[in-house]
């Protein structure tokens, strides 16, 4: 009797080994597919102006925000304005790369009245007001990312994020 368990046993510990590896390589942390780089929250560290360093996080003023992050999953871009006492404005909009240049496109809009701000990013982000933002992607690795573009202004705006995790 403790021939044939033991027979039984080991036949069926490779099927259930294989099972297990197989539900294991089928679970997915990341919807709609693997987006590279680019998936998951960046933090805004700091923006610069043709080189000179924008004031982004005014320390004494509560009505700026304490920080901006921007969040990629499949195709949709989400931008964060979080201020003190955990307030929190959300932006949507849609992303995609391309030889080498990040495309955000905010020109989405709502049937219900009062939701722009749910489209239009934060303003001193100078992302172009037509909505469609056209970046240069000068260094995406090492979990660090600067991209940049010239803005109607002539001005050439860079933007340094970082993955924190």
């Amino acid at each position: 009797m403790m021939k044939k368990l033991t027979l039984r046993m080991v036949s069926i510990a490779p099927v259930g080994l294989l099972l297990t590896v197989l539900m294991l390589a089928a679970g997915c942390t990341r919807h709609h597919g693997d987006i590279g780089e680019f998936f998951g929250d960046w933090r805004l560290d700091r923006i610069t102006a043709d080189g000179e360093e924008m004031l982004l996080y005014p320390d004494t003023d509560e009505s700026y925000p304490i920080l901006y992050t921007w969040a990629f999953q499949s195709t949709v871009i989400r931008i964060n304005s979080i201020y003190t006492h955990n307030r929190l404005l959300d932006c949507y909009g849609t992303w995609s790369e391309s030889d080498g240049i990040l495309e955000l496109n905010f020109t989405y809009s709502d049937k219900e009245e009062g939701t722009e701000y749910l489209y239009t990013p934060p303003k001193i982000l100078h992302l172009s007001p037509d909505g469609i933002t056209r970046l240069n992607i000068e260094r995406l690795a090492d979990k660090k990312m600067i991209v940049s573009h010239v803005g109607e202004d002539g001005v050439k705006y860079t933007y340094y994020l970082t993955h924190p995790y």
